[in-house]
């Protein structure tokens, strides 16, 4: 990573971004992006944490009662 990108002139974190921008950019339609943010979820945020929360593997891996 430090190698790739010093070679590039830019910070490791830079790196990454541009890494994955390109990889979500040949993967993803711009269909895709053109709809982000633009919903909202009908549960409430207190709902989503608690859905989360209930998840077995989630609540084990995260240690959350």
């Amino acid at each position: 990573l430090r190698e790739a990108s010093e070679k590039d002139g830019i910070t490791p974190s830079a790196w990454i971004q541009r890494v994955i921008h390109t990889q979500l950019d040949e993967k993803l339609p711009e269909s895709f992006f053109a709809v982000l943010g633009t919903w909202e979820d009908d549960r409430s945020t207190e709902e989503i944490f608690r859905d989360i929360r209930r998840e077995a593997p989630q609540a084990k891996r995260m240690a959350l009662k």
